[in-house]
């Protein structure tokens, strides 16, 4: 497991000792890339976190929560130091990255694994109507929706299997797969993973949501693995790979 994966999730396993400040998170994001967001964004932005705090006063998801959101927008600033993306010049390109990171789970219900993209599509819409009513121009708010409803796992099935055939995605598809990553970055460490697995099964049962292999459960926990077989340069860059493959390795050892 490399250095910045190890730390990544100690930061993540930590975090969990004291309550999320989103609004800290997304301020530490901003300053990774040696920017502050543009006046019309920052507005989105607290309209968004002010939601989220007000959702959770309401009571928390065990999994999809306000520390989810902090631990997707720091695997998202760790993923795109690994492209040769130059920040200064894709500030606004930034902006609505982080933007759809900050409200990917807005409204989000506990109930994830549906057969349809409803979770993505609330959320999205959302966050849509939000950056509409802020003066968002159109070409930013299709980037913002398309990278909330690519976290549907479906979508990002289907992107990473042309990763086996072609020599590399569209500029669209690799932000795509990036984001999807991001989303799921603290679920694949080795060991703060299994305790997200046992939250994200904790809060499918309360939602009445029962499959044949839970995440907690050894079968649940492969079949999530290997969806991210195949990732983007960015990730290998990480060494998500190798503590992929690794665990998929330990697993089927423990398996016969």
């Amino acid at each position: 497991m490399s250095p910045m994966l190890m730390a990544y999730e100690q930061d993540c396993q930590a975090s969990r000792s004291t309550s999320p400040n989103l609004r800290a998170c997304l301020t530490q994001a901003y300053e990774h890339f040696c920017r502050a967001p543009d006046l019309a964004f920052a507005k989105v932005n607290q309209t968004i976190i002010d939601l989220l705090d007000i959702e959770a006063q309401q009571g928390e998801h065990a999994y999809h929560n306000r520390h989810h959101v902090c631990d997707v927008l720091s695997a998202l600033v760790l993923l795109l130091k690994q492209t040769d993306i130059d920040a200064k010049s894709n500030g606004r390109w930034i902006d609505c990255v982080i933007t759809a990171a900050l409200g990917h789970d807005l409204h989000h219900d506990g109930r994830g694994t549906i057969p349809g993209v409803d979770v993505e599509r609330r959320s999205s819409s959302a966050v849509l109507a939000i950056a509409k009513d802020a003066g968002l121009p159109a070409a930013e708010l299709a980037l913002i929706e398309g990278l909330i409803l690519a976290t549907y796992p479906p979508v990002q099935l289907n992107l990473r299997q042309k990763l086996a055939a072609l020599p590399g995605p569209d500029p669209d598809e690799f932000l795509a797969l990036i984001f999807g990553e991001a989303d799921v970055l603290a679920s694949l460490t080795p060991t703060f993973g299994l305790t997200l697995s046992a939250a994200l099964s904790a809060e499918w049962r309360k939602a009445g949501l029962i499959f044949p292999s839970m995440p907690d459960e050894d079968a649940g926990r492969e079949k999530f693995l290997g969806c991210y077989r195949l990732l983007t340069s960015s990730a290998k860059r990480l060494g998500v790979d190798l503590m992929v493959m690794d665990q998929l390795q330990n697993l089927q050892r423990n398996a016969s």
